[in-house]
């Protein structure tokens, strides 16, 4: 049977509607796809609070520690709750530096026993995240770099191809800064890393202090931590904002603002900490001093995390780490922004560092191979000084780091 040909022409004109408005609907559907999955996520990662309160201007909710997010993981449903390691490192508690104080981490008042501290994670907390996890900033460092690039160094490692080197934990002291100069761009850490290698499909966890507007939408100093169980591929994220952490501590709020930070030649304040491998559960534990209190077990992340890191680590890396796109003319600021040759008043130093062997012992690494990273010499330097002990009491192993500007 014939059409008349207007009718033909309305028929063709009508698919050509419809097919565009199916492609508009199509090109909708990612991003309600998008919006539906950030709604899923935040509703596992904020639990219903047992009482929140501002602090710093963070909105913190007190929840339940046996309800906390980390639980919702698919490997972690039959975990049991570990509120304390098995046993702790021979020589656990770290020396305090004579012209040094730590951070003033008061007890949260507000979370009732039974809860513990998460900053309240919002939409524009998980796309941040997202963004900052794909610029891969933080991935462990090679013990050389390719000078062209928008990511640099000023750090130690260990031997990063010894996959037959057994590390249990680290500690480290770590000298806290803000960095008012930073553009919104531009990324500074100062961290303590420990894996089991840099490649592949590697295990790791790395903690410390950054100032980071691109994750944490300001330009404060702010703790930090990173994990991931095969190299950042699929897995892991910083801080809290997916299933994994463990949180266990009322002290001491995972991605929180540093208050007081170092004024450079007049007070020094630093991160005493420690991460370390529990001989028993294989849970990799995180310790701090906070304020008064020495060797304050703040939480762990759950061995089920790290195929790879089930009996030990083989890679230490400690140091600054800094990031700056490639049309910033001005280089971002690593540790306290300036490297002054043996001043510890104004120069970021990471020192007291000391491993966990496999007699579940802290050592200093007076045999350890040690190499530094400092890619852009003249502009971010690192100088690692060994036992630095003689001439600078109670700083034990040391590394100094920093820039942009020599003094």
């Amino acid at each position: 049977m014939k059409f008349p040909i207007y009718i033909v022409l309305i028929l063709v004109l009508l698919g050509i509607v419809s097919h565009g408005a199916e492609g508009r609907n199509r090109n909708f559907k990612p991003k309600e796809e998008e919006d539906l999955e950030l709604e899923r996520q935040l509703n596992i990662l904020n639990k219903p609070p047992i009482m929140s309160f501002k602090k710093n201007g963070d909105l913190i909710d007190c929840v339940d520690i046996y309800k906390q997010p980390a639980f919702d993981h698919p490997l972690l449903k039959e975990h049991k709750l570990q509120l304390r390691p098995s046993s702790i490192p021979k020589g656990m508690k770290l020396r305090r530096e004579k012209n040094s104080r730590l951070p003033i981490q008061r007890e949260i008042e507000g979370c009732p026993y039974g809860t513990v501290p998460f900053k309240r994670v919002t939409k524009e907390d998980l796309i941040r995240a997202k963004t900052a996890l794909a610029l891969n900033h933080s991935r462990p460092v090679p013990e050389s770099v390719p000078h062209a690039t928008n990511v640099h160094f000023g750090l130690v490692t260990t031997p990063t191809n010894d996959p037959s080197k057994q590390i249990y934990g680290a500690a480290i002291s770590i000298s806290v800064y803000n960095l008012t100069d930073q553009i919104s761009s531009q990324i500074s850490q100062a961290l303590l890393w420990i894996g089991s290698g840099i490649q592949g499909s590697y295990s790791g966890i790395e903690y410390g202090w950054t100032v980071n507007q691109g994750l944490y939408g300001d330009g404060l100093s702010r703790t930090y931590s990173l994990w991931t169980g095969d190299g950042l591929q699929n897995t892991g994220c910083f801080n809290a904002v997916c299933p994994g952490y463990v949180q266990v501590s009322q002290k001491r709020i995972m991605g929180e603002a540093n208050h007081p930070v170092t004024v450079p030649g007049v007070d020094v304040y630093a991160m005493e900490f420690k991460i370390f491998r529990d001989p028993n559960t294989s849970n990799w534990w995180l310790f701090e001093n906070l304020g008064d209190t020495a060797d304050e077990p703040v939480g762990y992340w759950p061995k089920e995390l790290f195929p790879a890191m089930a009996d030990s680590a083989h890679v230490v890396q400690l140091g600054g780490k800094v990031s700056t796109p490639l049309n910033v003319p001005n280089p971002a600021g690593m540790g306290s922004g300036t490297y002054v040759p043996d001043d510890f008043t104004r120069t970021c130093y990471a020192s007291n560092i000391q491993f966990v062997d496999s007699n579940f012992q802290f050592y200093e690494p007076k045999d350890e191979r040690m190499t530094v990273v400092a890619d852009v010499p003249g502009t971010y330097e690192a100088h690692y000084l060994g036992d630095a002990e003689k001439e600078h009491p109670k700083r034990g192993y040391t590394l100094l780091f920093g820039g942009p500007h020599y003094l």
